[in-house]
């Protein structure tokens, strides 16, 4: 969020900002965090907390669609005992399937540093679904 290192946003608004995970547990694992620095989400302002929820529907939502995932996952560790190791908020959006990736995805290597087309289709397909759900975003280029 600091601007050292090139992001894949999909998704951003006054409170919030989207990018594709850097070392992904599975295709489309997306990264919700507070614009403004919160250290988790027992530490998260109200005014943050309000819109939250249906942030995360909607970003679950395109994802599923983008990815052709069956569900998804939602987590967000609060605390060194919780296995917090990024002290910004943060939640976890992950797709999953049932019978493996799909095929725009068939060489998907969970937690390593993908090739460049693996983030640019990710980060496209994720984006319009976004756009197609009407929602304020826009993409930082």
């Amino acid at each position: 969020m600091n601007g050292e290192e090139e992001g894949y946003i999909v998704y951003r608004d006054n409170y919030y900002t989207a990018f594709l995970d850097k070392y992904p547990i599975a295709p489309g694992h997306t990264l919700l965090v507070t614009n403004a620095h919160f250290e988790n989400i027992l530490d998260t302002s109200e005014t943050h907390l309000n819109d939250l929820g249906k942030t995360i529907k909607m970003l679950a939502n395109s994802i599923k669609r983008a990815v052709k995932a069956d569900g998804i996952r939602v987590v967000s560790n609060a605390g060194r005992s919780a296995m917090q190791i990024v002290f910004h908020f943060h939640v976890h959006i992950i797709p999953t399937w049932e019978n493996g990736y799909p095929e725009d995805f068939a060489d998907f290597k969970p937690r390593t540093l993908l090739p460049r087309e693996y983030y640019e289709k990710a980060r496209t397909l994720i984006y319009n679904e976004v756009n197609r759900s009407n929602h304020n975003s826009y993409l930082i280029e």
